[in-house]
């Protein structure tokens, strides 16, 4: 009988533990050309992030529709080794189902391209991953995994293979995130909007 009374509470206590530790998704992923960061926010260890070109990148067109756009980006770590213009590739998603305007960023890398081959640098931030050695999560900084690495349904070469099949020149990654002086930014209104249909059909 007395097992019956602590059974509800280990099993809230497993509850909240699974609801803290659930990883991020392929849907979290996006590609931007970083601009600029500052603090804006009343709390001074988050920083509001600008990009340009973001697309998150594993969204289907529906989920393009229903789950937003983001029109602000804070975090709370500063990713001061990254420079205007740089290529990147980030995880972030909407906290607050009211606010689906505002995202938070939990992790950067640099991506860049060398002999039509794509590279991920170095996580900036940390995340909750899923350890697939483990079968449990933990967090990136104290895992040493790559951005792409912590999804339960495929890890960093999976997806990266994905990105290399969308983008399989530079030129083609070039050519999807400009950079903020490319002359494919001087594209009138309407040029840009078919050029983002196409790469839905």
């Amino acid at each position: 009988m007395k097992y019956m009374v602590f059974m509800p509470i280990f099993l809230f206590i497993d509850t909240q533990y699974a609801s803290a530790c659930m990883p991020h998704s392929q849907n979290d992923v996006f590609i931007a050309r970083y601009l600029s960061i500052e603090n804006k926010m009343a709390d001074p260890v988050k920083f509001d992030i600008d990009f340009t070109e973001q697309k998150f990148i594993f969204r289907s067109f529906y989920q393009w529709f229903a789950m937003g756009h983001p029109e602000i980006m804070y975090s709370e770590f500063e990713p001061q080794e990254l420079n205007p213009n740089d290529l990147v590739i980030g995880l972030a998603y909407a906290v607050d189902g009211r606010k689906p305007e505002l995202y938070t960023l939990s992790a950067l890398a640099q991506l860049n391209c060398k002999d039509d081959q794509l590279f991920i640098g170095k996580t900036l931030g940390s995340f909750l991953a899923w350890d697939r050695k483990e079968n449990q999560c933990k967090l990136s900084t104290t895992n040493h995994i790559g951005i792409l690495d912590g999804f339960l349904n495929g890890d960093q070469s999976d997806y990266l293979k994905q990105l290399q099949n969308r983008y399989p020149t530079c030129k083609a990654l070039e050519a999807a995130f400009p950079k903020l002086n490319s002359p494919q930014n001087d594209l009138s209104i309407f040029q840009k909007i078919y050029r983002w249909l196409l790469k839905w059909l």
